[in-house]
């Protein structure tokens, strides 16, 4: 059987505002379909993942969102991080408990997408 995993490189190699596909490796190649994607906002500046629903569970958007929170804490000097996360979002709150990230008492955002309104609250990280 082929060994399967999901690697990421230990800092993104991206430009501010762009993300970093996270894709998954099989006996050393490199498969060609991503399996999710780590992302970087100027703006406050603000971290966000998506991770396929057949990848999900394996600790991937976890160990995104720490490399990228450390990212923008050490190269990119920034004292906060933030994350916009629904309230029924489960696993992306757990995510964010255990990397340190708080929920902060601004409003919270409404974002129209597929439809519907996304309403989410933010959380923020220290240095």
């Amino acid at each position: 059987m082929a060994e399967s995993r999901v690697v990421l490189p230990a800092e993104p190699v991206c430009l501010v505002g762009e993300g970093v596909t996270l894709r998954e490796w099989r006996d050393g190649i490199v498969v060609d379909e991503p399996v999710g994607e780590i992302l970087l906002n100027p703006v406050g500046p603000s971290i966000g993942y998506c991770v396929r629903a057949d990848h999900r569970g394996r600790g991937l958007a976890r160990k995104a969102a720490a490399m990228m929170t450390r990212f923008v804490h050490e190269r990119l000097g920034s004292e906060r991080v933030l994350m916009e996360i629904e309230d029924d979002n489960a696993p992306s709150i757990a995510i964010a408990h255990g990397l340190g990230f708080r929920r902060t008492d601004d409003p919270p955002i409404s974002v129209p997408d597929k439809g519907r309104p996304f309403i989410l609250r933010t959380w923020a990280h220290q240095a």
